[in-house]
């Protein structure tokens, strides 16, 4: 019975980059940005990226609990940066359908992938992960001094953040192409 529990969010949680990829095609289909919107957007977006990126350059994900950098902060980093990516592009498209679709879509898929993740890393690391919990919010980051000596370049490629940053990049790209190049398209 507990698998069966687990299934759905799991399910959920394993699709979250898939409609991450949706929502940017969606951005640039429907997205009529201004220049204040693309302005907006794109400080929420290198907000939410550059928190990425540092979390990806430190976690070694099943191998250590990281708890350096911006995971001293909170307990999901990485999708505080999507977070912050999110209300960025929704910012910068100027749509009323992706505020509703990207709320939908964050909460659904990222408070799933929290609930599997926190009991994978509850199971896999057992007391070290569970002191971590009770030290360092879920969610809703407590910004404070650490140590960022576990951060390293190789991480992020390995991690494949310079993916985002090119999708987000050309994402920007076309939605000031549509704005300046081809209005009314």
């Amino acid at each position: 019975m507990g698998k069966n529990r687990d299934s759905f969010p799991l399910k959920l949680a394993r699709y979250r980059a898939l409609a991450g990829r949706l929502f940017i095609v969606l951005a640039a289909i429907l997205g009529q940005a201004t220049p204040y919107s693309l302005l907006a957007g794109l400080f929420f977006v290198c907000l939410g990226e550059g928190l990425r990126t540092a979390a990806a350059g430190i976690i070694k994900k099943n191998e250590t609990v990281a708890c350096t950098g911006p995971y001293s902060w909170c307990r999901h980093p990485l999708y505080l940066g999507s977070f912050f990516i999110t209300l960025g592009i929704i910012l910068a498209a100027g749509n009323l359908f992706l505020v509703i679709f990207g709320a939908l879509l964050f909460l659904l898929f990222y408070v799933s992938a929290i609930l599997v993740e926190e009991k994978g890393l509850c199971q896999k690391f057992g007391e070290a992960y569970l002191r971590y919990q009770q030290t360092t919010p879920c969610f809703l980051p407590i910004i404070r001094v650490s140590s960022w000596q576990d951060f390293h370049w190789t991480n992020v490629w390995h991690n494949r953040e310079h993916i985002n940053w090119i999708l987000l990049s050309l994402l920007f790209l076309w939605l000031g192409v549509k704005r300046w190049i081809l209005p009314g398209f």
